[in-house]
């Protein structure tokens, strides 16, 4: 099985091969991805097969052309046109839509694909490969062909007349073309990194910080000037301190810094990575200036787009993948350790698998750095349990001697016995820059450790400078005060945020009548819009994985009953459905850690009055000196 397609078949051998087979091959290499197949997934593939089966059939005219199924686009794992037809100078995509109408969505997802192929598919750049598509819709009942909005849309069995209107006697791809096109490595047009390189000149990213804001600029020109140094190193930087002081700026200027000097002949020096798929949605989406282009994908990939680099079955990075000097790995402490990786087949942990992808880097390019933001006390996830622990277990093994290890303070225990080690006070990120320079992390620990009075203290120094903190239990009063505080204002940058247990769900459909759905992880594609135009319409909630390294002005933080205080501590609710993680205590801590350190200007907290079991919450919160909302 080729791991970036399904299918890769001629159609002469796709007409006589049985419908069933091919349907088996996709299933298997769909679950190859852990990801799930479902009968309107069935349905669908069964429905193509037939329909190109009906379109080639009785003709030899198109039997030498190769077709693909289910293709990864480069560096990617998730995105995946239905079809893909390969001839000598030409690659057109098919999406299949079984039904009799076309949405807007849908013309928007092949833009989406032809986008990726047009301005991130090395080999198509390289043999300027003309690059079309059309969405195919089989529940027509009408036969015809027709162009809406740049789209090309076939209706009823009309693909046969298509081809021929477009492809006369184009020749195939020959096979070794194929199988090159197949394996293409991900390189972004010079076009679109000089685009990406715009809207950092801009400065403003809002969801983030003020990318020039923050006293931050002696820690970057220390990484900077380590990794410009010209020698053969390995080097890995360790980037913690407290929440909200700017380490996600930090690797965001690098990047921009290290890619500063595009050129043809050098065209990316640095990604910049992170399992935060929200986080990576935003800044996507800023950055490609809300335009459907994406062109902020030059630079920005989920984590899981980088380990498509690396080849499970050898447990070794992919030879024929270009590599990149240098990584940018924020919110580090979300790595996998190695039993969750091994649910996805791979052999090694995250932070591993990292490193050996950038031993590639050094045989490529001589040198290699490794930039690490670490936030202590937020993992939140599957997976993320063991802490710093997994990279220092990592990095004293004797294959990764070699590296150079840069880390704080802080984190001197983990590496007192090994080589090659530098403890660097400019490291570790003391002062937080969210909340208008206001620290809010006082506060923040006072209310985990149900700390009465060092809360009261804490609420009072941030309340008195100007940070505003509301409390209500009544939903309609939190609506009522926001309506006010944005006809003052004009600030549109307000949401709700909630922890993603299964009672959030419940809290919000009876509590929060216009809130109908949490976006965590799993929406990714919405988030980025989420935040920069839609989260003040409160008819939507982020959870912990949908704001985790984001800001709002001012987020309404949802407590459904899941993390409640019961006789003067933090609890679990038991029927909250809250997930089996190995060690609930510390990650609902941590989830509630996330939630209410997202605000800059300010913070709500809505504790449902009707949910008696939230009673000793709501007291806690309003002996700490917070105003009610009546």
């Amino acid at each position: 099985m080729n791991q970036r397609c399904g299918e890769l078949i001629q159609v002469k051998d796709l007409k006589i091969k049985p419908k069933d087979q091919i349907v088996s091959t996709l299933s298997n290499f769909i679950t190859s991805l852990k990801s799930t197949v479902e009968d309107s997934q069935l349905k669908s593939w069964k429905d193509c097969i037939n329909y190109l089966k009906g379109t080639f059939w009785g003709t030899n005219e198109y039997d030498e052309i190769y077709v693909l199924f289910e293709y990864c686009l480069p560096l990617t794992s998730y995105r995946r046109p239905d079809v893909i037809l390969l001839f000598n100078n030409l690659v057109l995509v098919l999406e299949f839509k079984r039904k009799d109408v076309v949405l807007e969505i849908d013309k928007s997802q092949l833009r989406g694909y032809l986008n990726q192929l047009r301005n991130y598919h090395q080999f198509s750049h390289d043999n300027k490969l003309d690059i079309q598509g059309a969405l195919v819709v089989t529940g027509s009942s009408v036969k015809k062909i027709y162009n809406e909005n740049g789209i090309d849309i076939i209706e009823g069995d009309e693909l046969r007349s298509f081809l021929d209107s477009i492809a006369p006697k184009l020749l195939p791809m020959e096979l070794h073309k194929v199988k090159s096109w197949v394996e293409s490595d991900y390189m972004p047009l010079l076009s679109i990194m000089l685009a990406t390189r715009k809207m950092f000149l801009r400065g403003e990213i809002p969801q983030i910080k003020n990318i020039e804001e923050g006293d931050i600029k002696e820690t970057q020109e220390y990484i900077l000037k380590k990794i410009n140094e010209n020698n053969d190193k390995k080097r890995i930087f360790f980037l913690t301190g407290v929440p909200g002081a700017g380490k996600t700026l930090v690797l965001l200027n690098l990047l921009y810094e290290l890619n500063n000097s595009i050129c043809k002949s050098k065209p990316i020096e640095a990604l910049f990575t992170s399992g935060n798929a929200p986080l990576i949605s935003v800044l996507t989406y800023i950055l490609s200036g809300d335009k459907e282009t994406l062109d902020g994908e030059a630079f920005i990939k989920n984590i899981s787009d980088i380990k498509a680099n690396y080849d499970k079955a050898k447990n070794l990075p992919q030879k024929w993948k270009s590599s990149y000097r240098t990584i940018l790995f924020d919110e580090s402490q979300r790595a996998w350790d190695l039993d969750h990786m091994s649910k996805y087949d791979y052999k090694v942990s995250e932070p591993e698998l990292l490193l050996r992808l950038q031993n590639k880097a050094y045989q490529d390019h001589g040198s290699t750095n490794m930039v690490c933001s670490y936030g202590e006390g937020q993992s939140i996830y599957f997976g993320e349990e063991s802490g710093f622990e997994l990279w220092a277990e990592v990095l004293n093994k004797k294959d990764y001697l070699d590296w150079e290890v840069y880390y704080p303070e802080t984190l001197k225990k983990y590496f007192e016995n090994r080589p090659k080690t530098h403890m660097i006070k400019n490291l570790f990120m003391e002062k937080s820059i969210r909340g208008n320079f206001i620290d809010i992390n006082p506060f923040i620990n006072a209310i985990l450790d149900v700390d009465l009075e060092g809360g009261k203290k804490a609420s009072e120094n941030i309340i008195s400078s100007g940070f505003d903190i509301k409390i209500s239990g009544n939903f309609d009063k939190v609506k009522e005060y926001l309506e006010q505080y944005r006809s003052q204002s004009s600030d549109k940058f307000y949401g709700l945020v909630c922890s993603s247990s299964s009672s959030s769900k419940a809290t919000l459909k009876h509590f929060i009548p216009t809130c109908t759905k949490i976006l965590t992880s799993n929406d990714n594609q919405n988030i980025g819009k989420w935040y920069v135009k839609d989260c003040c319409n409160l008819t939507e909630a982020v959870s912990e994985f949908g704001c985790q390294g984001l800001e709002l002005n001012i987020p309404i933080v949802i407590f459904g009953g899941d993390y409640l205080i019961k006789e003067g501590k933090w609890l679990i609710n038991p029927t909250a459905g809250v997930k089996n993680y190995k060690n609930k205590d510390e990650i609902l801590k941590n989830i509630y850690r996330v939630l209410l350190s997202r605000g800059r200007k300010g913070l709500i907290l809505f504790i449902p009055n009707e949910f008696s079991d939230l009673n000793e919450t709501y007291e806690f919160f309003k002996n700490l000196g917070i105003e009610e909302l009546k």
